[in-house]
């Protein structure tokens, strides 16, 4: 697998009837990140039906470079999601999950939120499949 196709794998996936994706930077779900939702992805989320789940936080060995992940939940959404040059929608079921294909954090977290919960997450990556540290707390609220 290429890191464009890992990309696309780990950064944009859909389960059972609830859409995860990654729409834009910010903390915030707001306009423009529902305009970016409806043109890479085909749907429309209403504001009110968003909820933040996860603050991430990404560094790498020799980079100065800090990537921070804030993850939404969609619980509706109207409109077929579309593949498009940013994403490759699939359904899954929980069960299924492909974590094999997924960054190798996404299992640290991921089933924290697929059960209701928030989480709070820090790694520290050697390349992109090495993780050299991690924190990851659940949390009851993000401020």
């Amino acid at each position: 697998m290429n890191n464009r196709e890992r990309e696309k794998k780990s950064n944009y996936f859909v389960i059972s009837q609830t859409l995860w994706i990654q729409a834009g930077e910010g903390r915030f779900f707001d306009l423009e990140k529902r305009v970016e939702l409806k043109e890479e992805a085909g749907i429309d989320v209403p504001h009110q039906d968003v909820e933040k789940v996860a603050d991430l936080e990404f560094t790498f060995e020799g980079e100065k470079t800090l990537m921070h992940v804030h993850v939404f939940l969609a619980q509706a959404f109207t409109g077929t999601p579309t593949e498009s040059e940013e994403m490759r929608p699939r359904w899954f079921s929980v069960d299924e999950l492909p974590f094999s294909d997924m960054w190798p954090d996404d299992h640290m977290w991921l089933p924290v939120v697929l059960r209701g919960g928030k989480v709070r997450a820090a790694f520290h990556f050697r390349g992109h499949n090495d993780i050299l540290s991690q924190r990851v707390e659940e949390v009851d609220a993000f401020t």
